[in-house]
């Protein structure tokens, strides 16, 4: 590694790192030719993660968070590349967080950042599937209300999916609509979740042929509305 530094660093980004750098070195350096050998990580190295504090590095505090920037999170990210720990999905882990903080209810974040922030709870993100790719309007997974809310539809390639306690799942939720309208971000429990299955590898696959959800284990966090309204909404666009 050369001398080059981010024109973004501080000095308190430097402490920061350093603490991350040796917590890396010392808890998932050692663990990662096992953890990919038995194809995922040990459930412990979340709560690991959680206690030294670099989950959720830019989530407000009072969700749990670290309240503190992108910088944050870019220096984890760093820290887990130079040491060639590909095997932590720390990232999905921000993102789904990411996703209560901006349209999850104050109720959904506080029962859920918290948890995730200290490795309790492991988020993941269900968006891929067979005919999809990452091609998210073009996603057939439906989620209707229908009695018990219903799932319909497979996704695979998903991040964390072996440990996973709460599932960001991107549904159709009005097929009379087309590309990216109507499709809608749902948090499933998987707890209460039926169908779920995992097979052995680093990215899981949900597949589920009319899976009921309790309505205490489904939410949907994102309305089914564009980017552009939402932003219209916030004052962003005229």
């Amino acid at each position: 590694m050369g001398s080059y530094e981010s024109p973004w660093m501080d000095d308190e980004l430097a402490i920061f790192r350093s603490s991350v750098r040796r917590f890396v070195g010392e808890e998932f350096v050692p663990n990662e030719k096992r953890w990919r050998e038995q194809h995922h990580i040990d459930r412990e190295a979340w709560a690991a993660a959680g206690d030294v504090g670099i989950l959720l590095t830019d989530v407000p505090e009072e969700y749990g968070g670290g309240s503190g920037t992108f910088a944050h999170e870019c220096v984890v990210m760093e820290e887990l590349s130079y040491a060639g720990v590909t095997s932590f999905g720390h990232v999905v882990q921000s993102i789904v967080a990411h996703y209560l903080v901006a349209y999850g209810t104050d109720e959904q974040k506080q029962e859920w950042l918290p948890a995730m922030a200290q490795g309790r709870t492991v988020a993941a993100l269900a968006m891929t599937e067979p005919d999809a790719g990452s091609d998210v309007q073009s996603i057939r997974t439906t989620a209707i209300r229908q009695g018990e809310h219903v799932v319909s539809g497979s996704k695979n390639f998903i991040t964390n999916g072996y440990h996973a306690d709460l599932i960001c799942l991107a549904t159709k939720t009005d097929a009379t609509q087309n590309g990216v309208h109507g499709i809608s971000l749902i948090m499933i429990e998987t707890k209460n979740l039926q169908g779920y299955r995992v097979g052995r590898c680093w990215t899981k696959s949900v597949s589920a042929d009319k899976t009921p959800v309790n309505c205490s284990s489904m939410t949907c966090v994102c309305p089914q509305r564009t980017f552009s309204e939402q932003k219209k909404e916030k004052g962003l666009l005229k």
